[in-house]
């Protein structure tokens, strides 16, 4: 039946996905991507865990202590952060007192074991005020404490550094055989890409999710730094072809767009977009 889709037009395609292609509820839409598009590449499963571009983010929290403001030193609200590697963040630290507040500099470096915090942006600002902190990977994982004091910057301030998630090594994938449906699963991560948010577009900190073949499974997506997320629903079709990733709304402005899911212990898929609100996002999944 999917095969006649091909000389009817793009509505009758859109008619024929509902109807026959994709099982979906009533109300829902699939937006057809080109095959040029998402780009979905069989894996064996090996370097799972070890081969992400950014990760592992790691959380920090600066707390206690005083921070600079203008002419004196004063308490502050303390202020979590979450940094992928690379990357740089804008701090906004507030006096105690509510009556004043200032912006610091939060950077990563690339190999993700160095954190720089400044008084300005140390990608503009020639020599900027900063204090850097180096740390091993096995003290990111346990997370670890230091205590900053840098002047006109910080003084006694502590600063708290963890991992988002432990390290998981890639364990022996098992043959792909037979099975009824239902019981097997995809163990997948999102990744990369840009979701919209009250603050404009903003890029993803991965999302780990596990969805059964035939079952559905809600899973929140959180922006960069934590303070926004976006839910979505997942569901992967009862004949293990496809992975149907959906934007969370009511009636026809839910948007789901459909993955192939090839045979073999996993996949990547590229540049995956769930309009109106996330695009190139990266997948990857093995089978369970």
């Amino acid at each position: 039946m999917c095969a006649r889709a091909a000389g009817i037009g793009m509505l009758g395609l859109v008619g024929l996905v509902l109807a026959a292609c994709v099982p979906l509820e009533a109300g829902d839409r699939v937006v057809v991507v080109p095959r040029d598009r998402v780009v979905v590449v069989p894996e064996d499963g090996n370097g799972w865990w070890d081969e992400e571009e950014r990760g592992p983010f790691v959380r920090c929290r600066l707390s206690g202590g005083e921070i600079r403001f203008g002419d004196d030193w004063a308490p502050y609200v303390p202020v979590e952060f979450v940094l992928g590697r690379d990357d740089v963040e804008r701090l906004r630290v507030v006096r105690r007192n509510g009556r004043d507040a200032r912006s610091i500099w939060a950077r990563r470096s690339t190999d993700g074991r160095t954190i720089r915090l400044c008084g300005r942006d140390p990608r503009t600002a020639f020599d900027p005020d900063c204090v850097s902190v180096r740390f091993d990977r096995p003290d990111l994982r346990e997370g670890v404490r230091v205590r900053l004091d840098r002047r006109g910057l910080f003084r006694d301030v502590e600063l708290f550094c963890e991992s988002l998630r432990r390290e998981r090594r890639p364990q022996p994938v098992p043959p792909v055989r037979p099975v009824p449906p239902g019981a097997e699963r995809l163990e997948c991560i999102l990744r990369g890409g840009r979701v919209e948010s009250p603050d404009g577009p903003q890029p993803v900190m991965p999302t780990e999710f596990a969805v059964r073949r035939g079952g559905t499974e809600q899973i929140a997506v959180w922006l960069l730094g934590g303070r926004h997320m976006r839910p979505f629903e997942v569901r992967w079709t009862p004949d293990g072809s496809r992975l149907l990733l959906c934007s969370v709304a009511h009636g026809p402005a839910r948007h789901c767009t459909g993955i192939d899911v090839p045979p073999g212990p996993g996949f990547r898929a590229s540049d995956v977009d769930v309009p109106p609100f996330a695009f190139d996002l990266a997948l990857r999944c093995r089978r369970r």
